[in-house]
């Protein structure tokens, strides 16, 4: 995070975000602490020295992922006559996503003005 702002951290430290997909209000936090240490430290060895800094748990911050496309038919993208949708929801739950969905929708509505 302080890639982006040079404020998220002091100088010589980083300020590194995550995000986990699931529920777990129902972890004691110092569990969830340790389980994700423990998962990040194969990840990133120096993991085990980082310091937690805040938990948020914000429900519903990623669409629904039971049902993941990578692709819609054209048609998926028209609600109605003159009124068509996109959004990372349509797919996955990734900026890859959004983006594909907006191409895709831009390119129903050429296709209904010719």
């Amino acid at each position: 995070m302080n890639n982006i702002s040079s404020r998220y951290a002091n100088n010589g430290s980083a300020l590194i975000s995550l995000s986990l997909l699931g529920d777990y209000t129902h972890i004691i936090e110092a569990d969830l602490q340790k389980k994700v240490i423990d998962e990040l430290t194969s990840w990133y060895p120096d993991a085990v020295h980082w310091k937690h800094v805040k938990t948020y748990h914000i429900p519903y911050a990623l669409p629904n992922d039971e049902k993941v496309f990578d692709d819609l038919d054209d048609h998926m993208f028209r609600l109605r006559d003159n009124c068509f949708v996109c959004g990372d929801y349509l797919l996955n739950g990734s900026i890859n996503a959004a983006m594909k969905s907006g191409r895709k929708a831009a390119e129903a509505i050429i296709k209904d003005m010719i």
